[in-house]
């Protein structure tokens, strides 16, 4: 059986456990989505408008998101829980194993963390902004890898906590 957590912990308030999770959080969030969307704006749009991509350069995008993630949750797991994602915050919220107060920081903190990485990346590029013409293949390619993440992780908690 799986430990459930009070939602209404109000001890988490000064914990310095809680503000090391949420820190945590923040960098690993930054530093995946900053690998992701570097990797996709490497891979760079077609040749000819309306071209579909090489999918040698969506496998290296999807492969270089899926390692990032696969090391920053092993990375972060001891002390956040590596969610990097706030479906999975949520979903974590919902089974009870992590309390509302928590899951609203990493929330935060997760889409600070990607906002971030956003902004640096348009800097360091000078505003470059590349679009993706083949932006459903790419997505499914991602969405396959994510998913498989998932159930790894998932593997990995019930492992974990029983």
């Amino acid at each position: 059986m799986a430990k459930e957590v009070d939602p209404c912990d109000h001890g988490e308030v000064v914990d310095a456990g809680c503000v090391r999770a949420v820190l945590a959080e923040l960098v690993l969030t930054f530093v995946f989505v900053f690998t992701g969307v570097a990797a996709t704006m490497a891979a760079g749009a077609p040749e000819m408008a309306g071209a579909a991509m090489p999918m040698p350069a969506l496998a290296g995008v999807a492969i270089a998101t899926a390692l990032a993630a696969g090391v920053l949750v092993t990375a972060g797991f001891h002390v956040s829980g590596g969610h990097l994602n706030p479906a999975v915050t949520v979903a974590l919220l919902a089974r009870g194993h992590i309390t509302a107060f928590r899951s609203v920081l990493y929330i935060a903190a997760q889409l600070l963390a990607s906002s971030l990485a956003c902004i640096l990346l348009r800097y360091l590029t000078g505003g470059m902004c590349e679009e993706i013409s083949n932006r459903a293949k790419f997505d499914d390619l991602l969405f396959y890898l994510h998913r498989k993440m998932i159930f790894i992780k998932n593997d990995m908690y019930h492992e974990l906590l029983g």
